[in-house]
């Protein structure tokens, strides 16, 4: 499943990133990503990752079938960070999680769509039937009335990180996004 990889791409401005899968080698460019993120864009984010020993035991105990994180990488430095969690274990193994973080100065082009599709592909092949995303925009969390309703908001489909869309082909369920396949 990994051996497309790295894989280039080029985003819709020209820009050329190659995405790959996290190695043991990424520890200080990782720490490196993340403390360079303003606090206000760590805040979201599940883990404290200013902690140099977390980054650490991420980069040690890589488990690809567990947490599969694809880095995306312009001129040798890490500009996003994409992880897809699975569920390994019970009822919950169909289900995934995709966590998106971006570097201020790529969010807002296309960067988010592709770690999105990217992840969503993977999911797919590992056989997972929904995803799970929370999605921050603008840094302000969107208030869910009326219950939940998946990555659609009042208005249509939210906007993910990095300035992509939720297709609107992806159907709205409660455990998340169903996938369109």
């Amino acid at each position: 499943m990994l051996d497309e990889y790295p894989k280039k791409i080029t985003l819709g401005d020209g820009t050329a990133l190659t995405l790959r899968p996290m190695s043991r080698d990424d520890q200080f460019a990782l720490y490196s990503f993340f403390i360079s993120l303003a606090p206000e864009d760590r805040r979201f984010l599940r883990n404290d990752v200013t902690d140099r020993k977390l980054i650490e035991k991420w980069t040690r105990n890589l488990n690809y079938d567990r947490v599969l994180p694809i880095l995306a990488i312009n001129e040798g430095r890490i500009v996003a960070n994409a992880t897809l969690h699975y569920q390994t274990f019970g009822w919950g193994r169909h289900v995934a999680e995709i966590r998106v973080t971006i570097s201020p100065e790529f969010q807002k082009r296309g960067l988010g769509a592709v770690l999105l599709e990217e992840l969503s592909h993977l999911a797919a092949r590992s056989r997972v039937k929904k995803l799970l995303a929370r999605i921050v925009t603008n840094r302000q969390v969107r208030p869910q009335r009326g219950g939940h309703r998946g990555l659609h908001g009042p208005a249509g489909p939210a906007d993910a990180p990095g300035g992509a869309r939720i297709s609107p082909g992806h159907q709205k369920h409660r455990a998340g996004v169903r996938l369109p396949f």
